[in-house]
């Protein structure tokens, strides 16, 4: 532990979550006996000071959306993410109040590897003027507004014009964002390491474009029509702008600018969990298949 590369530890916990809170604080206590510097605020208070001095490790207790509201503010700035669970689903997270200990140990002395992750930067163009940019986790989408009317876009890849889309929405998603909304409205799952992202319309008027996997140069924009329907921007399912006729969305790949602790057993792991593969062995189903008669 005296060799380990991390000197100053940023704990995070989740908003108004007095138990997380007062967990953290037992880490900070178990840090500083262990020759180690921490910092601990809340989700909501973490702003541009915390990083003097830089910290070497990021501790975020909290569920997965406290995870994503972190990882968009610390995308891009090379610090390491260890996610404890404090929240109903945790799939960004590897540990739990009962092994925080061993698996905080285990990520200090490099026994868990260190992933890098990629996230999306998404901008809002008005008139030629950006009135709006940031990073996203897990995907960012564009859908209609209380009226049930198609969105009608034209959308450019590399500044090559693919046609007019009318559909409800679109959404784009990192490989972690992979298995969730996107999945759902029939887009690919992406391995969580790889090194592209998922463009997925969300039903098609006529199913005239289907889902695409894009490397991380391609740099994807879709300009919304006059006289389309309301539509908003979603990033992450936590922020939201409404979008007017005529508005440019760009959404463009950031490779590696969020690194997070965890391994490949665990991804799938926790894709078998959620029922997006296959649970059960042919084995396991044998006693689905039709029986046969013994021969005489």
């Amino acid at each position: 532990m005296q060799n380990v590369p991390y000197k100053h530890v940023l704990l995070i916990s989740k908003t108004g979550h007095a138990p997380a809170h007062s967990f953290a604080r037992d880490i900070q206590l178990w840090l500083t006996t262990h020759h180690l510097t921490s910092r601990l605020c809340a989700a909501n208070e973490l702003s541009e000071d915390v990083f003097v001095p830089v910290p070497d490790l990021a501790i975020v207790l909290g569920g997965d959306g406290t995870m994503l509201s972190v990882g968009r503010k610390l995308c891009g700035h090379a610090i390491p993410i260890l996610g404890i669970k404090f929240g109903r689903v945790g799939f960004l997270t590897i540990a739990s109040p009962d092994d925080w200990e061993k698996k905080l140990c285990a990520c200090l002395n490099g026994t868990i590897p260190l992933q890098k992750r990629l996230a999306l930067n998404w901008s809002i163009s008005r008139h030629g003027t950006v009135i709006a940019n940031g990073c996203a986790i897990n995907d960012v989408v564009l859908s209609h507004g209380d009226l049930a009317r198609l969105v009608c876009v034209n959308i450019a890849i590399n500044a090559e014009e693919m046609g007019l889309l009318r559909c409800d929405g679109i959404i784009f998603a990192s490989p972690m964002g992979s298995s969730g909304y996107t999945a759902s409205a029939g887009g690919p799952i992406l391995f969580s390491t790889t090194r592209a992202y998922v463009f997925t319309p969300i039903c098609p008027f006529l199913r005239s474009v289907s889902p695409m996997v894009l490397p991380p140069h391609v740099r994807f924009t879709v300009h919304m029509e006059k006289g389309s329907t309301e539509a908003f921007l979603t990033v992450d399912g936590q922020e939201g702008r409404a979008l007017l006729p005529e508005d440019q969305v760009t959404i463009t790949a950031l490779p590696d600018s969020l690194l997070l602790f965890g391994n490949d057993e665990v991804f799938f792991e926790r894709l078998r969990t959620r029922g997006l593969v296959l649970e059960h062995t042919y084995h396991q189903q044998a006693h689905l298949l039709p029986s046969e008669d013994p021969i005489p």
